[in-house]
């Protein structure tokens, strides 16, 4: 029998008590990993909400402009650039200028020296004019659009006292002292300054002086002190002059005098012979920022004849005719000078001169004088004023005939007419007397006029309706025979005295450079020219004193011949 064994009883073991601590850390746990979800899915909406907020906060870039640096071009061509740190008071002179803008309509006269400027911003450059005037303060800019501005602030001072302002006080030559016959009267001594770049006053180093004492003849015991902007308009004068004069080592005169005019007399005692005069000038500008500086003449002088002026047709002058002005004991036609005026304004002219024996003769083309009312002649220390008129010409209105004209013949007529040289020279045919003008049947006037558009033209020349030969009407040499695309073949004959005749639309010429001509001889055969009416056979005729058209018709009647 199987004994059954039991098997041994296990004694139960005792139940482990759960750590109150180890499911409070698994309850911070599951805590941990839900908000990790949480802040997971949150991080795009963080992402969102910080870029906002740095977008936001973020310093916005700056649209301002401001001036960088500038660069200043002077009237002369100087160029000076300037910034914040270098020439920082001219940088802030002009910056100011720009910030105290008031617009206006016009820039005053006076303002001539013009500086170009350009500012240079944190953009894109800016391009500006200023105005400044050497007698006041007063500044003008203009922007490239046009527009005027006048400067309301004083900034502008800054400029006109620095250094770099010295382009806008225009620097006077040394004025000269003349006798009648024009000798330059030298000085002895000179203290002459100029402003330079940098702001300072240099001596004129190289003047022309004559320490010998000179005997000089005067007339009518005047002398007259010429400023070079007689001649040259870019010279400046100085304003006033303290003048002292002694004769003898004997004072006479001390007084400042007025530069009003360019030419300034002075008149001197009369003559008890060879007493050595002083002159001592001493000259200013008004400006305190420029300086000129003096002068002494020590010379004796004896006395001369003094020039004599005439015109001798100015009663009889027409619109296309010329003034003749004669001069007697003026032998340097050279010195003469010639302006003429109008009202208050006056300008330079340069009239053909020529010396014939004793006579001087200058002819002036009413269209030179252009309307002027008086002629200016100066001549050393003798200045005369004449009063011009001239007849008006009944007008021919030439618009139907020359329909389609535009020839700019006053063009061609500068670049061929005479000059001054070919004016003095000595030729054996010095007259011209009533030429004679037999080319055919005259069908346009000189001086006829058209009208183009709302210009009125009026023409330099004669049109002649002929056939056959061209001849000319006086004595002369040939002086250039050639084509033009316009007028045809051509031929210049020079008469002498700056006198020219033109020969224009042949078809064949037979004369060559050179050639002497008499009255009637044959220059070439008529034929077209581009402005001829319906291409008939015609003959375009001129005559120019210089540079200057005139009437042929005048010259024929004009009874007076320049001779021995």
């Amino acid at each position: 029998m199987q004994r059954y064994q039991r098997e041994p009883v296990v004694a139960p073991q005792p139940k482990k008590k759960k750590s109150r601590t180890s499911a409070r850390k698994k309850k911070a746990f599951r805590i941990l990993v839900a908000v990790g979800m949480i802040l997971l899915l949150l991080i795009p909406s963080y992402l969102a909400i910080g870029s906002y907020i740095i977008v936001k906060n973020a310093p916005k870039p700056s649209t301002e402009t401001y001036y960088t640096s500038l660069d200043i071009v002077g009237p002369n061509g100087s160029l000076v650039s300037a910034s914040p740190t270098t020439n920082a008071d001219i940088f802030q002179c002009f910056t100011d200028m720009l910030n105290a803008p008031n617009p206006v309509s016009a820039i005053e006269p006076t303002h001539t020296a013009k500086y170009t400027v350009t500012m240079y911003t944190n953009t894109t450059p800016e391009q500006y004019t200023f105005h400044f005037s050497p007698a006041k303060n007063s500044v003008y800019f203009t922007k490239a659009d046009g527009l005027i501005y006048h400067v309301t602030n004083t900034s502008g001072n800054l400029f006109l006292n620095s250094p770099l302002s010295y382009e806008v006080y225009p620097q006077a030559s040394l004025p000269s002292l003349q006798a009648a016959s024009t000798d330059m009267i030298l000085p002895s001594t000179v203290d002459w300054h100029y402003r330079t770049m940098d702001g300072s006053f240099l001596q004129l180093h190289t003047p022309t002086v004559e320490t010998e004492v000179k005997n000089y003849g005067i007339a009518d015991n005047f002398v007259s002190f010429l400023f070079k902007n007689a001649l040259n308009n870019t010279n400046f004068t100085p304003d006033d002059c303290q003048l002292i004069i002694t004769r003898d080592n004997v004072k006479i005169f001390n007084s400042h005098i007025r530069v009003d005019d360019l030419s300034v007399p002075l008149d001197l005692p009369a003559l008890h012979g060879d007493e050595l005069f002083t002159i001592h000038a001493e000259y200013y500008q008004k400006s305190d920022v420029t300086y000129y500086g003096s002068l002494t003449y020590l010379f004796t002088m004896s006395s001369t004849e003094p020039a004599v002026f005439d015109i001798i047709n100015t009663e009889t002058v027409t619109a296309g005719s010329f003034y003749l002005f004669t001069a007697q004991n003026a032998d340097r036609i050279d010195q003469l000078l010639f302006s003429v005026g109008a009202e208050q304004s006056t300008r330079a002219i340069s009239p053909i001169v020529l010396k014939r024996g004793k006579t001087v003769y200058a002819l002036i083309p009413t269209e030179l004088a252009d309307g002027a009312d008086k002629l200016i002649v100066r001549y050393g220390s003798k200045m005369e004023a004449f009063a011009l008129t001239h007849i008006p010409k009944t007008p021919f209105d030439a618009s139907e005939m020359m329909d389609g004209y535009n020839l700019d013949l006053q063009s061609w007529i500068a670049q061929k007419g005479a000059t001054q040289a070919d004016a003095d020279q000595n030729t054996s045919f010095i007259s011209l007397v009533k030429p004679k003008q037999n080319q055919g049947e005259l069908i346009l006037p000189f001086g006829a006029t058209i009208t183009a558009g709302k210009s009125t033209i009026s023409l330099p020349f004669e049109l002649y309706r002929a056939n056959g030969d061209a001849t000319a009407p006086a004595q002369g040499i040939v002086k250039e025979v050639g084509t033009h695309t316009v007028l045809g073949g051509y031929v210049i004959v020079d008469h002498g005295c700056g006198i020219y005749s033109y020969y224009c639309g042949l078809s064949q010429t037979y004369v060559t450079v050179g050639h002497i001509v008499a009255v009637g001889d044959r220059l070439g055969q008529i034929g077209h020219n581009g402005i001829a009416p319906d291409r008939q056979n015609t003959l375009l005729f001129m005559m120019t004193i210089g540079k200057n058209a005139v009437d042929p018709a005048y010259l024929r009647n004009f009874n007076f011949q320049f001779g021995n």
